[in-house]
């Protein structure tokens, strides 16, 4: 096995701000509540070091993981950064007030003209199976 040719400056750069930190415990122990979720950690090691097979689609444990995510979601904080970002940007705030949604379907984006990016979407659409509003059906 041949080993990866990385230079010392490459790597004082990419690895120069590594702190250990170290603990007595038994278990994994992390500062990140995303690591900390055994749920979340299991489907994410699941997903990263399977090989790609039939028995398996790419989009297996999706849900799952939105859930997980979702459990972990902080939003008094959201909202919180939301309001503050409304306060300092007028044109951000009357977006969201327009509460606008960009739900696309194939009966909406089928008459788009060729090379807009109706047109795009709806080849996406029509071509891969996929539906751009996953989760609000």
């Amino acid at each position: 096995m041949s080993e990866a040719k990385i230079g010392e400056a490459d790597r004082a750069y990419f690895n120069g701000a590594i702190r250990k930190i170290e603990t007595e415990s038994s278990v994994l122990v992390s500062s990140s509540k995303y690591l900390n979720h055994a749920g979340l950690r299991t489907l994410i090691a699941q997903e990263m070091l399977r090989r790609n097979g039939p028995d398996l689609p790419n989009t297996a444990y999706i849900p799952e993981v939105a859930q997980a995510l979702h459990d972990l979601e902080d939003m008094p904080r959201i909202i919180e950064l939301f309001e503050m970002e409304k306060a300092r940007l007028p044109l951000f705030k009357r977006w969201l007030d327009r509460r606008s949604l960009s739900n696309f379907t194939l009966a909406e984006t089928e008459h788009c003209a060729p090379g807009t990016l109706g047109a795009a979407i709806y080849n996406f659409m029509k071509n891969s199976g996929y539906q751009l509003d996953l989760f609000f059906q």
